[in-house]
């Protein structure tokens, strides 16, 4: 049996736009093929997203959630994406590489393309504790292992699951059990940021806000689904802010309701 050694000897899969310019730039000699699966898995419905129905009300909500955004039609984009690259797995007679860090976006995706690829795929998968760049690349693709055929049966199970979620929002806990919650999951941890109580009465950029939250939770959330959390959280009267719609999102500022508390 062939020992495959090099990085141009996979087909390599990654979760994220990011993953696959630290892949590119870090075996650019080598012109590695690369499949990216960008659409985050862990925000937004998918409940029967296997289905034509369940792919249509995917899309709808995110047409909501980027309207008026520099994001607004990406997400139609991550539809042909996904057919087009699952085109190229099924045609592939090589190996495949999945990249994969710790977050829920990563992992439901792995769930994912274990329950459809191809039962005689060679699979291997390169962990990482964190994102990973350029600088720890190379490591990642020297301790990957082989995915055992039991992680493919468990990964299919596990994918029929999330599908029958109702929910907006999914989480990864330290055993890399992936669960749903609210969509206001994250509502009471943004009204308690302390960039919040430090500047009392003082609208603050929406943008620093996120940034101080993403930060809190290891990256592990999606950017466009916290904007939309401080706009609900502003309709619902516990923020104020300067843009009813946030059309701007560069200029638009938040700040508590202290009134309410």
């Amino acid at each position: 049996m062939a020992v495959e050694k090099n990085v141009s000897d996979f087909v390599h899969i990654v979760f994220g736009y990011a993953e696959s310019g630290a892949l590119r730039g870090a075996f650019r000699n080598q012109k590695p093929t690369i499949l990216c699966f960008d659409d985050d898995l862990s925000i937004g419905p998918i409940t029967n997203l296997d289905s034509k129905v369940g792919s249509n009300t995917r899309q709808k909500w995110f047409r909501e959630l980027y309207k008026n955004s520099e994001l607004e039609g990406c997400h139609l984009f991550a539809k042909e994406e996904w057919i087009k690259n699952f085109g190229i797995l099924k045609k592939s007679k090589q190996p495949i590489l999945i990249w994969a860090g710790k977050t829920a976006k990563h992992h439901i995706w792995l769930r994912r393309i274990l329950s459809y690829l191809p039962e005689i795929s060679k699979k291997f998968m390169a962990k990482s504790e964190r994102f990973f760049n350029v600088g720890t690349v190379h490591k990642m693709f020297s301790r990957k292992k082989a995915i055992p055929a039991k992680s493919k049966i468990r990964s299919k199970k596990e994918w029929k699951i999330l599908q029958k979620s109702s929910t907006l929002l999914r989480r990864i806990d330290s055993k890399r059990k992936i669960f749903s919650v609210e969509a206001d999951f994250f509502d009471q941890k943004i009204l308690s940021l302390s960039i919040f109580t430090s500047l009392p009465n003082q609208y603050i950029h929406a943008a620093k806000v996120i940034g101080d939250l993403i930060g809190e939770l290891d990256f592990d959330c999606n950017e466009e689904f916290l904007k939309w959390r401080l706009q609900e959280l502003a309709k619902m009267g516990w923020l104020k802010s300067t843009q009813k719609v946030p059309l701007q999102y560069k200029n638009w500022k938040v700040k508590i309701s202290y009134s309410l508390h």
